[in-house]
């Protein structure tokens, strides 16, 4: 019996033996499954690494939707904070007017007033050292 085939060269070979490589016209069908399950595991990796490249783009944009998320939330929280200082420097301020107008000589006459408050004119000074250790005088002890 004669075989006819056509090797990789595109060369008709004859004769009984089988060339170990042949062509789509005569295959045997191991190399024919074993070709097909390297097209399968070659299309299988191309899937792969299409979902790694898919996968490491969409969480570098999600990374950048985080950034821009955090810096917009940053940037509202500082404007916040600012308005608070700003605020804050203004009660300051009119606290600070509020005190200077108490302490004027002005207010503390009114207030001596409201307290009716006299003035003193007898002013008497005393030294815990001096008298006998006493520190305060009755009237009835300073008259006498």
């Amino acid at each position: 019996m004669t075989i006819y085939s056509i090797n990789n060269h595109n060369k008709i070979s004859i004769g009984k033996a089988m060339p170990r490589r042949v062509s789509a016209l005569v295959a045997h069908p191991k190399e024919s499954k074993d070709r097909y399950s390297s097209q399968r595991g070659s299309s299988m990796g191309i899937f792969l690494s299409g979902l790694g490249i898919l996968s490491i783009v969409v969480a570098a944009g999600f990374l950048y939707i985080f950034q821009v998320t955090s810096s917009a939330v940053g940037g509202y929280d500082t404007t916040s904070l600012e308005k608070q200082i700003v605020k804050l420097h203004d009660e300051r301020r009119d606290l600070e007017m509020q005190v200077a107008d108490l302490q004027s000589l002005q207010a503390i006459e009114q207030g001596a007033k409201k307290l009716q408050l006299v003035a003193s004119d007898k002013v008497m000074y005393t030294s815990p050292i001096a008298d006998n250790n006493v520190v305060a005088f009755s009237k009835q002890g300073s008259d006498s």
